[in-house]
């Protein structure tokens, strides 16, 4: 225990400093923990024994539990108690920092005041937190602007500032003014007060701040990194602007800097362009579909988004769903694309675990709409997915072969099965269960259409409209 961060921290304080520091862990600002206070009795006392034998034998672990918690027996390799025991010190040491920051150091550094904002935010002592925020202004104003880390300190200080106004209701509206026109030059600081402010903290602002916010970057006059810009579009596609437009300006960022940019960077200007590609296609666009199904594609070869070196179950079932829809549904050509071949490539792309009962229903799905039904049935009713919402692709199917086979008995069997599902899995989403009820409710529908075709063209209208709806393509087509 003396070679603890606690235990040396606790060494560079002097007497006047442990009194005070003291102090500070019986303040429940700070700590609430009697235990905490206990220990560093234990560990300050430690300082008095001056031979080493003496000293193992008081940081026996027994010893030391005895203090903490006298009515507690110790028990020889408890990870639980030793998992408290280090807790404790953990708690110590953090504090000691806080502590340090916000009293023991006469010159702070741009990080120090922000550490102690952050404590005093936490510890809602807004007075305290004003005073600092003040200290921490007039320690910028000394400083030497053509200094390469003055910008970034600035950032931090916005983003701080900003913080405090948000989190105790005040008017952001001013905020552009704080970002005086030198700091829009400053493509790094700019870059950090970014995801100082709306990337690591993930914070919700209103739609009024995310204006003054976008504002503030396009008039900045430095040339924007590709990553800055990927963020400036990830703003807007936040606030459901044009998304073609978007899309658009994603794909010529692409074009143009793909081969100059790192690959983090470039991976995540592709998962974007999938995801606006699959929400526009979501509208019945084509050519959208085909974008997303494209990019679907790259992702698997650069491997994005796998799990422990393997694809995902969920972006080989999607890719071969829409893959598929491409091919039969809108009757579009894919070049060097065919369902078999990909199945094939993508065998040793997945899991072990997942590799035959997913390959199985793969050609299972590829006989189903072949109507080679007695094929297809047994590999359906034998899936055994890794995640539960799969599940209901293959129990929709199995109940679209029902329908075709004109069975009745089991169709309705099978629609109950569907529908316990639903019920069962309580963490399914609104949308996953809406999306399975309508299949089901448009089916049953189709199912009792008779020869009126003004009847079923207004069915088939209403299907068509209808954007949550599973496998909507095979229901229009029967």
């Amino acid at each position: 225990m003396q070679n603890t961060t606690a235990f040396e921290l606790i060494k560079t304080l002097n007497s006047e400093q442990q009194r005070a520091f003291r102090i500070w862990l019986e303040s429940p600002f700070f700590n609430t923990q009697k235990e905490v206070v206990l220990l560093y009795d234990f560990l300050l006392k430690s300082m008095e024994v001056k031979t080493k034998p003496k000293l193992k034998k008081y940081f026996e672990k027994a010893t030391v539990w005895k203090v903490i918690y006298p009515k507690e027996v110790y028990l020889e390799n408890d990870k639980n108690q030793a998992t408290r025991l280090r807790v404790l010190l953990f708690k110590i040491s953090e504090n000691i920092k806080k502590y340090l920051i916000f009293n023991g150091l006469e010159e702070k550094t741009s990080m120090q005041y922000q550490l102690l904002h952050q404590q005093l935010i936490r510890a809602k002592l807004n007075d305290l937190a004003t005073k600092n925020l003040q200290d921490w202004a007039l320690f910028l104003e000394k400083k030497n602007k053509n200094q390469s880390s003055f910008w970034q300190e600035k950032a931090l200080f916005l983003s701080a500032k900003i913080d405090f106004e948000i989190a105790n209701k005040n008017d952001t509206s001013l905020i552009p003014e704080w970002c005086d026109a030198e700091i829009l030059n400053q493509s790094n600081a700019l870059l950090m007060l970014y995801n100082e402010l709306l990337f690591d903290k993930k914070t919700v602002f209103d739609t009024a701040f995310l204006d003054d916010f976008v504002a503030i970057f396009e008039k900045s006059t430095f040339e924007k990194p590709i990553a800055l810009q990927l963020q400036l579009l990830s703003i807007k596609m936040s606030k459901a602007q044009d998304n073609e437009l978007i899309y658009k300006e994603l794909k010529q960022l692409f074009q143009a800097n793909d081969d100059k940019i790192d690959r983090k960077t470039s991976n995540k200007l592709v998962l974007s362009l999938s995801n606006v590609a699959t929400n526009l296609s979501n509208k019945g666009d084509d050519f959208f579909t085909k974008e997303a199904f494209f990019w679907s594609l790259e992702k698997i070869k650069r491997q994005h988004n796998f799990e422990d070196g393997y694809m995902t179950t969920t972006t080989f079932k999607n890719t071969l769903r829409l893959g598929c829809n491409l091919l039969w549904h809108k009757k579009i050509k894919l070049d060097n694309w065919t369902p078999k071949r990909f199945i094939a490539e993508s065998e040793l792309l997945l899991h072990p675990d997942y590799r035959e009962t997913y390959q199985s229903f793969a050609l299972g799905f590829l006989a189903f709409h072949q109507e080679k039904h007695e094929e297809a049935l047994p590999k359906m009713k034998a899936f055994k997915p890794n995640v539960a919402v799969h599940q209901l692709d293959a129990m929709r199917i199995i109940l679209a072969i029902h329908y075709q086979l004109q069975d009745d008995g089991a169709f309705e069997n099978q629609k109950s099965k569907i529908q316990a599902f639903l019920n069962e899995n309580i963490l399914f989403s609104a949308n996953i269960r809406v999306f399975n009820e309508n299949f089901i409710f448009f089916l049953e529908e189709i199912k009792k259409l008779g020869d009126d075709k003004k009847v079923k063209k207004a069915l088939f209208q209403k299907i068509k409209n209808e954007k949550n709806v599973a496998d909507k393509e095979w229901l229009l087509g029967l």
